[in-house]
């Protein structure tokens, strides 16, 4: 594979071998590093979205019981660059002289020349290549007529505003510019010659104006995420989450979405109310986590090309997600502190309820007994008096505090029975002044 190939590319480097002069190298898989790495590695172009596709329609027919185990080969591609020490294609067709210079050849064949050089689908192919060179053509034909950049130019714009590459387009130039004297001998090669140059200024110019783009893309894509994700975080309840993700997702070019919890998930996912059959669409499934604690999973219909927009819209929602099961804990945590709180208060309050009745009865009955013997001139044993006095003061302090627990535990849960009444604080101030009198 390539990965393995610039792990050997390394090591011979590092030995003093040049690549390609003393050692000729070549991977396979062709993946975006290949075209990175120095020198450009020469690989094998595997039909990825292909075996993609085919592998689909193998599982669909499999689950429509039909009988699809037929042997399918699908075609690779070699893609010559600097490691093997060959010139590449691209150098090979930007020379006029080379190839089939004064062989004839049709305008089909040039147009599936095209095709298999710059990897362009049918339907594009058709549509675009066809009447480009038929533009070119005409062009040549009428030396004032400009189709061919007008076409052309069409083209680019198209390009710039999808994923689809535009530097293979030099190619395309190229190989029109070799093919076109093969097609029409007595075509003027100067006017080819200004034509193919005007063109490859105009797909010069549109490689940075996609690279611009994409580029403000991007960074409009991380401060809307940005956004977003500071909106998700401040949510409360998932209820909230679902309505933000309605309405900012959409901002994203993510039309549609399904959040699910483990939580809330008992019989797995229902694919029936997110796929619909009239409607379709690719969708996204991403799991939501925090460190290694599962959370759940997020579908996204797919809209937005920046595949690392899904990522980061996981990262935030799993730490909204998170952070609003953290609260729902704590929201009841503190509830069932508050009720243990009030059970704890009410019970507080039927003990220093029940215990204030004996130490007012104790009270009220040596009062009675002292005011007893007073009325009646009686009197009592030595000592007897002065101990139903003591028994008086300490019922009464014990009620005292008895009742200020008792209001304490009332107020704690909202049972504290309360009026409004006037009082005259002549008293209150008269102890104050005295007793601050005393103090100096």
């Amino acid at each position: 594979s390539d990965l393995q190939v610039f792990r050997a590319v390394q090591v011979l480097q590092a030995r003093g071998y040049e690549i390609p002069g003393d050692v000729i190298v070549g991977g396979f898989n062709d993946i975006t590093e290949s075209r990175i790495v120095s020198p450009q590695l020469t690989t094998v172009s595997m039909p990825f979205k292909a075996e993609g596709q085919e592998a689909l329609k193998l599982l669909i027919h499999m689950l429509q019981g039909k009988d699809s185990l037929v042997r399918k080969n699908l075609s690779t591609q070699l893609i010559i660059r600097q490691s093997c020490g060959c010139p590449s294609y691209r150098t090979i067709d930007a020379d006029p002289s080379s190839g089939n210079l004064g062989q004839r050849i049709d305008v089909p064949s040039l147009i599936q020349q095209v095709g298999h050089r710059i990897r362009l689908e049918e339907p594009y192919l058709q549509a675009w290549v066809g009447p480009l060179i038929s533009a070119l053509i005409e062009d040549l034909q009428r030396s004032k007529t400009s189709k061919f950049l007008t076409i052309l130019q069409t083209i680019l714009e198209r390009l710039i505003h999808t994923d689809k590459p535009i530097s293979p387009w030099q190619d395309t130039i190229s190989i029109l510019r070799k093919g076109i004297p093969s097609l029409y001998p007595g075509v003027d090669l100067s006017r080819l010659e200004a034509l193919c140059s005007q063109a490859r200024v105009m797909i010069s110019d549109a490689l940075e104006r996609s690279r611009i783009l994409h580029e403000w893309i991007r960074q409009q894509n991380d401060l809307l995420l940005r956004e977003i994700g500071r909106k998700l975080l401040m949510t409360l309840t998932i209820e909230q989450l679902k309505e933000l993700l309605q309405t900012e997702l959409p901002r994203l070019g993510i039309p549609g979405f399904s959040l699910y919890l483990y939580t809330e998930i008992s019989g797995g996912l229902d694919f029936d109310k997110i796929v619909h059959p009239e409607h379709r669409s690719t969708f996204i499934l991403q799991p939501l986590f925090q460190q290694n604690e599962p959370l759940g999973c997020l579908v996204l219909e797919a809209g937005n090309p920046d595949a690392s927009v899904y990522e980061e819209l996981r990262t935030y929602i799993s730490s909204a997600v998170k952070g609003i099961l953290l609260y729902e804990q704590a929201i009841q945590a503190k509830n069932s502190a508050e009720l243990a709180e009030r059970i704890k208060s009410k019970i507080l309050a039927r003990v220093s309820e029940e215990f204030r009745h004996p130490v007012a009865f104790i009270a009220t009955k040596a009062t009675e007994t002292l005011n007893s013997a007073k009325k009646n001139a009686g009197s009592f044993p030595l000592g007897v008096r002065d101990a139903l006095l003591q028994i008086r003061q300490a019922a009464e302090e014990q009620l005292h505090r008895t009742n200020q627990l008792l209001d304490v535990a009332k107020a704690d849960i909202e049972d504290l029975n309360l009026e409004f009444k006037f009082w005259d604080i002549t008293s209150l101030l008269s102890s104050i002044f005295f007793s601050r009198k005393e103090a100096r």
